[in-house]
């Protein structure tokens, strides 16, 4: 209700409005939760961030984004001998060319390899990137039980008076297709552009090679009116398309979802699928996160600001054919519903989507601002009516606080998530939510 009041909105309106909307956010049957491991700083990592990657093998692994004294790792839970879970730190990043701070969920191959990025590091050292440019690195098994690591690609931004326009500062997380390829997004680089001298980012391609190592090539750049700054991933259709989005650009700066559809000859051809206004009734905009996609190969995903309780909405974005149509899922009211819906949505086999917001609801909980420590909830159709349920509400310490995305689901319905902050340590932790 903060957020309405700062809108200038009256108290008996918020509270009407409140009871209108909580129609549509429920509370789901009995869950548990557990935590399965507590950050404590040092050489254990600290602030947890993106999602887990699962190795089908009940191991999973993730990245924080910083150590008291690193730069941050990349680590594995593994089920422990006799119960509990165990924490193995694989790779610590230690700045400059090695990379630092990754930052988006790792993508894993059949064999086994892990690939990830790094925010800043490598030795691309454009006057927009002088922490470096950023990295993306490969870890794998190395057979003895340890792990070995390649930086694959050092990005190299755009330096001034240089033909060469490559990306900068990657994130979102990778896609790997059935060659082995990868793809991702930069948040920068690329040609300079209305929006930004140090450019408005680009979709990037890696290609494996046997003797000449990894190829990158630039598959798409931002121009501002096409979209500007892509915060999240692509992912990939069974017919080689990518789809993103762009935290701004547009003809609203508001954002845009856009495709890009594969060519003969390696070219590549883009597509705006919605741009987001601000005004549309539903004010929703800036998406910061990416996609998910149906059976039917629609698209949804989030916007952590916007809408009429200014809390974040969901979205789809509806195929007929050869047009997309934007069909409003939920609106976020920052009370039963939570605050700042962040990271991917994850979609399971019944068509379900569940996800997280980094605050709220507040009752209960003793958190930064009193806002709440945010929550995991669900989103379930009927009848062609979307319903939010509140999954999981986290409570401060020791419980977890500010979970990111995206979450993942084990075949009996298990989430698996975890948290920046929090914990016994108030340094992050992962949890387990159990039907």
């Amino acid at each position: 209700m903060r957020f309405l009041q700062e809108l200038g909105v009256s108290g008996s309106f918020v509270v009407l409005a409140a009871l209108l909307v909580s129609f549509s956010a429920a509370t789901a049957g009995a869950q548990t939760e557990t935590i399965l491991y507590d950050f404590t700083g040092g050489g254990n990592g600290v602030a947890p961030v993106a999602g887990l990657t699962p190795d089908g093998h009940g191991k999973y692994f993730g990245v924080t984004n910083e150590t008291d004294i690193t730069n941050g790792t990349v680590f594995e839970l593994s089920p422990a001998a006799g119960g509990g879970w165990a924490l193995n730190m694989i790779y610590t990043f230690q700045g400059g060319d090695d990379g630092a701070n990754p930052n988006a969920t790792l993508a894993m191959d059949a064999a086994g390899n892990l690939y990830g990025e790094t925010s800043y590091g490598g030795n691309g050292k454009s006057v927009y990137c002088n922490a470096g440019c950023g990295t993306v690195f490969e870890l794998s098994p190395n057979g003895t039980g340890g792990w070995s690591k390649t930086t694959i690609y050092n990005f190299q931004g755009n330096p001034p008076g240089s033909p060469f326009f490559d990306g900068s500062i990657p994130g979102g997380g990778l896609v790997l297709d059935r060659a082995g390829n990868l793809y991702g997004t930069t948040l920068l680089g690329g040609e300079s552009c209305s929006f930004s001298d140090a450019g408005c980012g680009v979709v990037f391609e890696l290609s494996p090679s046997t003797s000449a190592g990894w190829t990158e090539t630039i598959i798409h750049k931002f121009y501002g009116q096409s979209g500007a700054d892509p915060q999240g991933g692509v992912i990939l259709d069974a017919g080689g398309k990518l789809y993103g989005t762009t935290y701004e650009g547009g003809p609203s700066n508001c954002g845009t979802v856009f495709e890009l559809s594969p060519k003969a000859g390696g070219l590549w051809t883009s597509s705006v699928l919605h741009t987001f206004n601000c005004s549309d009734g539903w004010y929703s905009y800036t998406p910061s996160a990416g996609l998910v996609m149906d059976s039917k190969g629609n698209l949804y995903g989030t916007t952590p600001s916007g809408g009429f309780f200014e809390s974040g909405v969901a979205f789809e974005l509806e195929r007929s054919g050869s047009t997309w149509k934007e069909v409003p899922i939920f609106q976020f009211n920052g009370v039963t519903g939570g605050y700042y819906p962040l990271g991917p949505l994850t979609i399971d086999s019944s068509g379900n989507l569940y996800g997280v917001t980094e605050a709220g609801p507040a009752v209960g909980a003793v958190c930064p601002e009193q806002d709440g420590c945010g929550m995991v909830f669900k989103l379930t159709q009927s009848a062609g009516k979307w319903q939010e349920s509140t999954v999981y509400a986290f409570k401060g310490q020791p419980d977890g606080t500010g979970p990111s995305g995206p979450v993942i689901l084990d075949s009996q319905g298990n989430i698996f998530g975890v948290t920046a902050v929090g914990g016994t340590a108030n340094l992050g932790a992962v949890y387990e939510i159990t039907p």
